[in-house]
């Protein structure tokens, strides 16, 4: 008896020049997905995009932070001017960017991909990453 895996693949590539808005790459990848099979999809990923300006998980203790976490420095204003899965934070000193907590907690996260691949084409400027979902 045949058992089907499904295999996950993005492939992504530089076309010239980047002149995007300050969205995180991951965030917009989640609502090109969300809106893959929508009839409204140019409106569905500009509404998706308001939305993933807050990121899920929390923000760590401010007492549990390292001392160069803590700088009395404003580095962020809204979750979105941080990369990757990291929030912006307020603590005792300042506003910075920090990696969320939580986030194995978060409804509607997929979960930590298995068997992952990346393979790289330098002459086309592209990657394809590949992955099975973790159940």
């Amino acid at each position: 008896m045949a058992v089907a895996v499904e295999v996950l693949v993005v492939i992504m590539c530089i076309t010239g020049q980047v002149a995007h808005a300050r969205i995180d790459d991951l965030f917009r990848a989640r609502c090109t997905a969300a809106c893959m099979d929508r009839t409204d999809k140019n409106q569905c990923e500009s509404e998706c995009g308001l939305l993933m300006q807050t990121k899920p998980g929390g923000c760590p203790p401010g007492n549990t932070l390292a001392v160069f976490d803590r700088a009395c420095i404003q580095s962020c204003f809204r979750d979105i001017d941080c990369p990757g899965t990291e929030k912006c934070c307020v603590h005792l000193c300042g506003v910075t960017c920090q990696h969320a907590v939580g986030l194995d907690k978060e409804p509607g996260l997929p979960g930590i991909p298995a068997n992952l691949t990346v393979m790289e084409n330098k002459r086309q400027r592209c990657k394809t990453i590949q992955w099975t979902p973790s159940s």
